[in-house]
């Protein structure tokens, strides 16, 4: 403050507005991270096979299961220098799923009460459902992804999309924000990149809340490599001088499934941070009634100087 701008009466006045302009910008936050990934894949004949792992550093898991009706691959991981993935794949008959979820706890210990907010990003993704040969009724092959962020247990974002190709054709469903353009009939869905800001809401002095990232993808078919129903479906071609054929379509793969959902806000950093992650203090009422005193005092004392001067 400089002297001379405020008169006598009103100085004190103005020292407490002051107060409450340096309590408004200052914020600060305790949190803890965790990672947790997962990883499963179903086959026909095979038994299932899954993983999961948690650490505040860095996660991997991953699952491959084969047998003769068909293969599945699914992998989870991300580290606390940004990255995040989940893929889910195979082909013939088979179920797979991945999954990647950053949890941090956030505490106001400001002193006041603030306002958070969280600026996310959404670098990439893609659905696949290709099949080589027609599909019977019933038959399909399906990928999708569900993406979620939480606020204490509550869904406050969502975005989910499901590619299925049936004997019918191939469609898209999606459901919450939808991340990409779709051309109808395609076997084929991807996206780039998507941002976007949610309001936590306010937390007074003291109050915890818990955010969390979660990133699911899966793919799965009905489709056994092995159903004679297909019988020769091989291509042909000149070897010599003869025609050679390709055996059945029971050795090929018949169907392929894959959905990946990876690096929310790219390698910068974790996607919950205190960058990603901020706050703008609320004065409680009393102190807005002194922030009000003072400026209605400056006010006041120039109209005052400048009617004596």
């Amino acid at each position: 403050m400089k002297n001379g701008i405020w008169a006598a009466p009103f100085q004190k006045n103005a020292l407490s507005a002051a107060v409450c302009l340096g309590l408004i910008v200052a914020a600060s936050n305790a949190q803890a991270a965790v990672l947790t990934a997962g990883a499963a894949v179903d086959l026909q004949t095979a038994a299932t096979v899954s993983t999961t792992a948690t650490d505040p550093a860095w996660v991997s898991v991953g699952e491959y299961e084969s047998d003769a009706t068909g293969q599945g691959f699914a992998s989870g991981s991300g580290s606390d220098d940004g990255f995040m993935f989940s893929r889910a794949s195979g082909d013939g008959f088979f179920s797979a799923e991945g999954y990647i979820q950053q949890t941090v706890e956030f505490t106001n210990t400001s002193g006041i009460a603030q306002n958070y907010f969280f600026d996310f990003t959404i670098n990439n993704g893609a659905l696949s459902t290709y099949n080589y040969v027609p599909l019977l009724a019933g038959e399909y092959v399906q990928a999708g992804n569900t993406v979620a962020i939480q606020l204490n247990g509550a869904d406050i974002y969502t975005s989910n999309a499901t590619l299925l190709t049936d004997d019918t054709g191939s469609s898209l469903t999606t459901t919450g924000s939808v991340l990409g353009s779709y051309t109808a009939g395609s076997d084929y869905y991807s996206w780039g990149t998507y941002s976007g800001t949610l309001d936590l809401g306010v937390f007074n002095p003291g109050e915890s809340f818990l955010l969390e990232y979660d990133i699911f993808t899966f793919a799965d078919s009905n489709v056994d490599r092995l159903d004679s129903g297909y019988g020769e479906c091989g291509y042909g071609g000149w070897g010599g001088d003869e025609l050679w054929l390709v055996e059945e379509c029971g050795g090929w793969f018949v169907t392929s499934a894959g959905s990946r959902f990876g690096d929310p806000n790219g390698i910068s950093g974790m996607p919950i941070n205190p960058t990603t992650v901020t706050s703008t203090s609320v004065p409680e009422p009393g102190l807005l009634f002194l922030l009000g005193g003072g400026v209605a005092g400056l006010a006041f004392a120039r109209r005052n100087r400048a009617r004596k001067g």
